[in-house]
């Protein structure tokens, strides 16, 4: 099944490309994407990173979250997905005492 990882604490120089070779050595990338500035189009310093299968994403994060790159210590988790129309609370989450 396929992963989506949050990537975070990039340098702005960073692209979807660079995501691609930092990621790919530990399985198939579907798509990478840095998250850009809709005006200025500079990197908002994060991305995501979709991954083939679970266990090339338990390898990536085992191997890249924490590790310096281009001078900064990346942050790589996964993304928790909900069902759609689930909420895991706050607004529009309900108590079940309807």
């Amino acid at each position: 099944m396929r992963t989506l990882l949050y990537v975070g604490n990039l340098v702005s120089c960073v692209t979807n490309a660079d995501l691609i070779r930092l990621f790919e050595r530990f399985g198939r990338i579907i798509c990478a994407h840095v998250i850009r500035n809709l005006r200025t189009g500079r990197s908002k310093g994060f991305g995501y990173v979709e991954i083939e299968t679970d266990g090339d994403a338990v390898a990536a994060i085992a191997a890249l979250d924490g590790q310096d790159h281009a001078g900064r210590c990346l942050i790589v988790n996964e993304v928790i997905r909900h069902e759609e129309g689930s909420h895991p609370g706050g607004a529009g989450a309900s108590s079940g005492s309807d």
